[in-house]
């Protein structure tokens, strides 16, 4: 079954099954269930958020036989694995699961499966009138440093409208190129405003990185996205 046609995780977690044959499915279909239902939409899901850190507590409660722990998260990274190998997870939405998975064994004291992990910023609402403040104080243009707060929510609206509503979008999940062809077709072409719009995300992208908010990597290329739209208007 395509990701479009999903309308619940267990429909999910039958596609799993059925892509990646196991002896006991119906087990495994039962684990992924209880594993995800804290994951309320696409964008929890891939965000790494809440619902990797309660899945193998939520296995546990639910008392599922032969399934502690680390056999929770074992089927987390071949879940995760599934659906990159898919297309339905980008490399980055990817690695930002293995992450948290990761991190999760660390917290229930078992060994990291892999040398590097990710740093995503899940923007839930109590950080996010703080974060956009102290970037707003670094920008030196007054006419930008006004624009800070449409500009992330913009971002922020768009992240939604793309993985589905969530308490704390996954602010590297944005898929930047949609956003810039998105805002240079709408009629009458593009102009300074779209360009101060671009740059003001390039800028608040280059703050994340910079701040250890949002993996470096991913933030400076998010950022050199935007900045390349900004120089396109401009030119």
């Amino acid at each position: 079954m395509p990701k479009s046609e999903w309308q619940d995780w267990r429909q999910v977690a039958e596609t799993f099954v059925a892509e990646r044959p196991t002896r006991s499915p119906d087990l495994i279909v039962h684990v992924l269930v209880i594993a995800l239902r804290f994951a309320r939409s696409w964008a929890e899901l891939v965000g790494g958020g809440d619902w990797i850190q309660a899945a193998a507590r939520e296995v546990f409660m639910h008392d599922v036989a032969g399934f502690r722990d680390q056999r929770t998260h074992r089927l987390l990274d071949r879940f995760t694995s599934w659906l990159h190998g898919r297309g339905d997870i980008d490399d980055w939405q990817r690695d930002v699961m293995y992450s948290e998975i990761d991190r999760m064994r660390d917290a229930y004291g078992h060994p990291f499966q892999r040398t590097s992990r990710v740093t995503e910023l899940r923007f839930d609402a109590r950080r996010r009138e703080a974060l956009i403040s102290a970037f707003a104080t670094t920008i030196e243009d007054p006419v930008l440093r006004d624009m800070a707060a449409p500009t992330v929510e913009w971002v922020v609206t768009h992240v939604e409208l793309e993985l589905g509503a969530c308490s704390a979008p996954p602010m590297g999940c944005v898929n930047a190129d949609r956003m810039i062809r998105d805002v240079l077709s709408v009629p009458g072409g593009a102009g300074a405003a779209d360009r101060a719009l671009f740059l003001n995300a390039s800028l608040f992208y280059r703050w994340l990185g910079a701040h250890a908010h949002l993996e470096r990597s991913r933030a400076d290329a998010i950022a050199a996205r935007f900045a390349s739209a900004a120089m396109g208007v401009a030119a």
